[in-house]
């Protein structure tokens, strides 16, 4: 089977986010699982881990709210992929997701809540709720997605490989 047909089916990404121990997931409640990783006196890989990745998510939020669409999509490995509602294949490829996050030039606000996250120090895994404030011409619309994203280490730097949403 090609990489391409083992991407289309995706209940590995639902499997991976049942499987995930109770440990990793510390609350549902906004920011918990990233306030406390930072006033945790831990120095695990783990806790270091999770910094990071909320880090990445406060670092979108705020691309978003100085209205920097393409700092967002900075963000993303050139080989990244963004898959939408039933594995639908929205974006592949660093001039792909650059296309993808330029059409979503009038957002306004991002509100991006860590679930949970586990994996390893070089391809960590994040599930979490995505609230998007986009202006339209009726007025601002809010889309609130749930999602699952593959983290890669690329020279020193997290960058996401897979981001899934539905």
């Amino acid at each position: 089977m090609t990489y391409t047909a083992r991407m289309r089916r995706l209940p590995w990404i639902m499997a991976l986010a049942t499987a995930m121990p109770a440990s990793a997931l510390w609350s549902q409640e906004r920011g918990e699982i990233c306030a406390a990783s930072s006033s945790s006196r831990d120095s695990s890989q783990r806790a270091a881990i999770v910094r990071e990745v909320c880090a990445a998510n406060r670092a979108m939020e705020a691309a978003i709210s100085r209205r920097d669409v393409m700092a967002v999509a900075a963000i993303y490995s050139d080989s990244g992929r963004l898959l939408g509602p039933g594995g639908r294949t929205e974006a592949v490829g660093r001039a792909a997701i650059d296309r993808y996050w330029r059409n979503i030039g009038n957002a306004r606000s991002w509100r991006l809540d860590v679930l949970g996250v586990g994996g390893h120090r070089d391809s960590p895994y994040q599930i979490g709720r995505s609230t998007l404030v986009i202006d339209s011409p009726s007025g601002p619309q809010t889309h609130v997605t749930q999602f699952v994203v593959l983290w890669r280490r690329e020279n020193g730097r997290l960058r996401i490989l897979i981001d899934s949403y539905w």
